[in-house]
């Protein structure tokens, strides 16, 4: 199970019933298309963005803030698409100077950079709490649905690796 379909369950289960949220036996629900869109989305983002965006968008959710910083969920959804190609390209950097010994150089990783960043928008925005309005975000979920596809075909048009 990804960490957004845990995110998302536990999500939909605290604000339907705050109880069954913690009830670890509660039958899950089967992924649909969307939930499964959203999850090859995610294997384009990293780990550390996915797990800072929902830590923080919860602790958000917990913090009465009394209307004195009503965009901060959108500050931290900004903050996150920076650092995402960051951490791409760091983590790329960090396994070539593991792994190079014959001075091979560095290739940027370009696409994964530009992957990585609109899955993570794509993504964020079907993430609940980020947006109130269910309406928009399965709209996000419908371009989750167009992009996955894409992302799927572009890589094997072009030979680029993720």
């Amino acid at each position: 199970m990804s960490l957004w379909t845990l995110g998302t369950t536990f999500a939909l289960r605290s604000a339907a019933h705050p109880r069954a949220a913690l009830d670890a036996t509660a039958p899950a629900q089967p992924a649909s298309a969307a939930e499964k869109n959203l999850d090859s989305l995610a294997k384009y983002i990293p780990a550390e963005t996915t797990t800072a965006f929902l830590a923080a968008l919860g602790l958000l959710g917990g913090v009465s803030l009394d209307g004195k910083l009503p965009y901060l969920e959108w500050l931290l959804y900004a903050i996150c698409a920076l650092l995402t190609p960051a951490l791409v390209y760091l983590s790329a950097r960090v396994t070539w100077k593991s792994n190079t010994t014959d001075g091979a150089p560095f290739v940027l990783p370009a696409w994964r950079m530009v992957a990585a960043t609109i899955a993570f928008l794509i993504w964020a925005l079907a993430v609940p709490g980020l947006i109130p309005d269910k309406a928009f975000a399965a709209l996000a979920a419908i371009g989750a649905i167009l992009v996955s596809p894409i992302f799927f075909y572009v890589e094997k048009a072009f030979g680029l690796d993720t």
